[in-house]
């Protein structure tokens, strides 16, 4: 049975609370890091400090944080993405390749961002819908391990204040992005698959 997605605040702090303790107590507790000789070296997953507040996000925003980056953006962010926020400003090590929601600071559209030659790399890839993803999406995280894993949200058309379709792509595995209703239903089907490998 999968989990509810979070969409209040009340929900997501009991979500990630929950989850924190879940991969702070977890078996995996160690990463390889890439040396610039192309050797690896194994070092500590979380530092003493993550450890000892059992926390893997940070403070969160405020209202007027949330507003800034929504004017930035010119248009209001979805109800279960906006109040993650409300709870903590980004998350580190969200799924199994690392993946980090990065601080509300630092969304911004796909087209605008370090990453943007990547629509214009998959124009004749991806399928219409699947490249219209890219060229409308919200960039909100990143991953460096794996296949490179971005996370995305679809806005609906302007004026329509429904959740935004989340989307988990590995770009480097050549698939299309793949579906969810919501960041909400993002981070609970990432939480799941990290509980089905511990």
């Amino acid at each position: 049975m999968s989990e509810p997605s979070p969409l209040t605040v009340e929900e997501w702090h009991a979500f990630l609370t929950e989850y924190s303790r879940e991969v702070l107590t977890s078996k995996d507790q160690e990463r390889d890091r890439a040396l610039p000789d192309g050797g690896f070296i194994t070092v500590p997953r979380f530092t003493p400090e993550v450890l000892e507040g059992g926390w893997l996000g940070s403070a969160p925003c405020s209202e007027a944080d949330v507003r800034a980056v929504e004017a930035r953006l010119g248009r209001s962010l979805p109800p279960s993405f906006r109040n993650f926020y409300l709870v903590s400003n980004g998350w580190s090590d969200a799924g199994r390749y690392g993946e980090d929601v990065w601080r509300i600071q630092d969304i911004e559209w796909l087209r605008d961002s370090d990453f943007s030659d990547l629509i214009e790399a998959w124009e004749d890839a991806l399928s219409e819908e699947s490249f219209e993803v890219l060229r409308v999406g919200l960039l909100v995280g990143y991953a460096d391990g794996g296949a490179g894993d971005y996370w995305l949200l679809a806005p609906p058309e302007p004026g329509d204040q429904s959740e935004w379709t989340a989307y988990q792509w590995g770009a480097g595995s050549g698939s299309s992005p793949e579906p969810f209703e919501s960041f909400g239903a993002l981070m609970a089907a990432v939480r799941e698959a990290v509980r089905e490998e511990d």
